[in-house]
């Protein structure tokens, strides 16, 4: 019995620690990024499973960000705004030849990552979506 408080203590304290660092914000200064969305299908190559696992968890997902130029490559939203944002197969989309560029808002948080970025604006763009394998 003592083991298994042990161990129940033990990961309520892990996921004690991954909470403060997800989600403890550093200022109150807001993020507005504008970019069109970049459609992964196998989302494996980044380094933070560690921040994957743990939103996953909480039921939020990654977004690619199509522009290059820009220091954030992903953000994670919720999975609301999630299917907002892939609302169908990106080869659906080629075939109807659109693709969705949105408008978020995140603050920087104290270890030095995002926030959960929420979206102001979506809209639906005629062209072909970026699509990565």
């Amino acid at each position: 019995m003592n083991i298994f408080i042990s161990i129940c203590g033990m990961l309520f304290l892990f996921f004690l620690v991954l909470f403060f660092k997800y989600r403890v914000l550093s200022s109150n200064t807001v993020i507005i990024i504008d970019s069109s969305i970049q459609y992964k299908i196998v989302d494996i190559e980044q380094k933070d499973y560690l921040r994957y696992s743990f939103e996953s968890l909480n039921k939020n997902k990654r977004v690619w960000l199509d522009d290059s130029s820009g220091t954030i490559k992903w953000l994670y939203v919720n999975k609301a705004d999630f299917d907002r944002l892939w609302p169908e197969s990106p080869f659906k989309m080629v075939e109807k030849n659109y693709y969705i560029k949105a408008k978020f808002k995140l603050k920087k948080m104290f270890f030095g990552d995002y926030s959960i970025a929420k979206v102001i604006a979506f809209e639906k763009v005629t062209g072909r979506p970026n699509i990565k394998k």
